[in-house]
């Protein structure tokens, strides 16, 4: 959960620092800081409500459902309508690079993925004006409202994610040197 706050740090520090020439590029930095700051939110808020329950004994896998539900919504922030909470707020919608209309699911679910590796995905957003996700997804940006209706696809893949994330993560979890890090 550090690299959530990590990223939002950075984020922020990039945009008072760096003279943004492009307003596009502006706006899709704050709809990202806006997108991982409420998911940091949520996070610290069901943490917070865990840590009230004071179920010990559950606690690590408490920790897990959480961890992977937070790891979702930022993989999936984009899947149930083609826009964010923050993209919403800026006026920005993901769409087809060629047609311009919404991104299917599966195409909004992979370009997100490429947010682990996201100091390459900054680097290239700045030289090229388009993300690495982009990139691979044929995916674009754009100010305006195109919505795409949420559908049961879009639902079943957001639990399929948080499952396999869950899943990861209880493994990890139950490696003996972990359990020690949480002791």
């Amino acid at each position: 959960m550090w690299w959530i706050l990590l990223c939002i740090c950075f984020v922020l520090l990039l945009v008072t620092v760096v003279v943004i020439a492009d307003n596009l590029i502006f706006k899709r930095l704050i709809a990202f800081a806006i997108d991982l700051s409420s998911v940091a939110l949520l996070g610290i808020l069901l943490l917070y409500i865990v840590i009230g329950i004071r179920m010990i004994s559950k606690i690590m896998l408490l920790v897990t459902i959480i961890e992977a539900l937070l790891l979702t919504l930022v993989f999936c922030r984009d899947i149930f309508t083609g826009r964010s909470l923050g993209r919403r707020i800026c006026g920005l919608s993901v769409v087809d690079a060629d047609s311009f209309h919404p991104v299917s699911e599966f195409r909004a679910l992979v370009r997100n993925l490429f947010i682990v590796v996201w100091p390459i995905e900054l680097v290239v957003l700045f030289l090229k004006k388009r993300r690495l996700g982009d990139i691979v997804t044929h995916t674009d940006v754009v100010e305006g409202n195109i919505i795409r209706r949420v559908t049961w696809v879009g639902i079943l893949l957001f639990m399929a994610v948080w499952a396999i994330l869950f899943v990861m993560l209880y493994i990890v979890y139950q490696n003996p040197l972990i359990r020690l890090l949480y002791q």
